[in-house]
């Protein structure tokens, strides 16, 4: 996104101490760029104990394979944050070294058995569920806000039997005046994944076993 300028023009009655000082940033302000290296976490650590505390599911065939597949058109970062007035933060890059499409399957694969569906190591004789990553992005400005888009198909025998987009968007709340910090991205990134999941992981199971239950 293009970073908005302002053109100051002459005004008149004005000293040149008093342009310089309207020119210059507030205290605590800067106007570089910086870089936020995230790391990326499932599930949320607000609720990372929900599986031990849950019943253990009762795992039923079919089993699902999982693959998923990176198609953002920018892998490089999962954010630009351009703080235009230097009111809460520095304008800075989000990215992360961790694998984005380890982390989906991750998410979806703990989704399913958490379901109780099983989780097939290997395609072979198994149901394909294709994940096609489309957006993953953070931001914040007054509050945090991040966003996961999949695109979803269900493959049985080989047919595709489900295909959807489904979107996912979390948030770590209200960014403090002090600045966002990595720990508060990588939490709205992974409740955001925690969405899109659990959506695609109710579709799935609707599909495939229809008359159970939900644990």
């Amino acid at each position: 996104m293009p970073v908005p300028t302002r053109h100051a023009s002459p005004l008149p009655g004005l000293g040149l101490a008093v342009l310089l000082a309207a020119s210059a940033p507030s205290q605590g302000c800067t106007t570089a760029n910086y870089s936020s290296e995230v790391g990326l976490e499932y599930p949320p650590a607000s609720s990372e104990n929900l599986a031990a505390e849950r019943e253990p599911p009762v795992l039923q065939d079919p089993a699902v394979a999982v693959i998923v597949i990176d198609e953002r058109r920018d892998r490089s970062k999962l954010g630009n944050n351009n703080n235009f007035f230097c009111e809460k933060i520095p304008s800075r890059t989000i990215t992360t070294a961790d694998s984005v499409p380890a982390w989906v399957k991750a998410a979806l694969e703990m989704e399913l058995w958490l379901a109780g569906i099983w989780v097939a190591p290997d395609p072979e004789g198994a149901h394909w569920l294709v994940a096609r990553i489309k957006e993953v992005q953070v931001d914040a400005c007054s509050v945090y806000k991040a966003g996961v888009l999949l695109e979803v198909q269900l493959f049985s025998k080989g047919r595709p039997i489900l295909a959807h987009e489904y979107r996912g968007s979390g948030s770590a709340g209200d960014v403090p005046w002090v600045g966002a910090t990595a720990d508060a991205y990588s939490l709205s990134l992974s409740l955001a994944l925690r969405d899109a999941a659990t959506l695609v992981v109710f579709d799935v199971r609707m599909l495939l076993r229809p008359s159970t239950p939900s644990p």
